[in-house]
């Protein structure tokens, strides 16, 4: 599958709001998160490109530690690689 056919296929199946997939990222995170909206809040700082500690418990508006604590848990699960 070529990078095009990859994007198109993304944005078809998880992006479109009519996609039968729309809702699975916050069902996903539902069953592995007990307080959705800073780890939700967090992988979107992370989608948006920001990248240090501070700056994504800044953003998200956390301690320090719970954001360390988020992108711990998430280096577990495989979705946030390791710098």
């Amino acid at each position: 599958m070529d990078a095009r056919s990859l994007d198109d296929a993304i944005e078809r199946l998880l992006l479109n709001m009519d996609s039968p997939l729309i809702g699975e990222k916050d069902m996903l995170l539902r069953e592995h998160f007990r307080e959705l909206y800073a780890y939700n809040a967090v992988l979107s700082a992370l989608a948006r490109g920001y990248n240090t500690l501070d700056k994504i418990a800044s953003v998200v508006g956390i301690e320090l530690g719970y954001a360390s604590k988020i992108l711990h848990y998430l280096v577990g699960l495989r979705l946030r690689r390791e710098d």
